[in-house]
């Protein structure tokens, strides 16, 4: 096996892990879900159990079980005031959390760019090479073009 077979199989591999880590993480994050519930239950139950051993004492407040995932954005603009401004982020968090990641990002294309081109230059990555990095994205882009077809209602035709 030459160097660019052994550039194809670090490619597919990282590609087969780019597919399977969000599939990873959406059941990791249900079963989080899951044990939040089943531990609030459990909150609730003991809370009972104490209030009947106390017998006369004041009820106590349980908390709210944890939002849903994805009723995060609603929750928030719930909080806020009805037809108010939103309430300012502090700028610390604006800049920390994302100006730092957009930049990392940035960074992050601009030298995988960088390697590719100087790869190029210098012959690591011959032209079988380079048609084999090519295809994820014409596969990528084509499948892009293909949902903002139907999304704006027409139809395409699918080979």
């Amino acid at each position: 096996m030459g160097v660019q077979g052994l550039i194809i199989l670090v490619w597919v591999l990282l590609w087969l892990g780019w597919l399977s880590l969000p599939i990873v993480a959406l059941v990791r994050t249900r079963k989080i879900r899951k044990l939040e519930l089943r531990l609030s239950g459990v909150e609730a139950a003991l809370l009972r159990v104490m209030r009947q051993q106390a017998g006369a004492e004041p009820p106590v407040a349980v908390p709210p079980p944890p939002p849903e995932i994805g009723a995060a954005s609603a929750t928030r603009d719930s909080t806020a005031a009805p037809g108010g401004p939103r309430p300012a982020e502090n700028l610390e968090t604006l800049v920390g959390g994302k100006w730092v990641g957009w930049v990392a990002i940035c960074l992050i294309f601009g030298a995988t760019a960088y390697f590719l081109k100087y790869a190029f230059e210098n012959r690591w990555i011959g032209e079988l090479g380079r048609v084999t990095l090519g295809l994820p994205g014409d596969s990528r882009s084509s499948g892009w073009a293909t949902d903002a077809i139907a999304k704006a209602g027409a139809t395409c035709p699918r080979s």
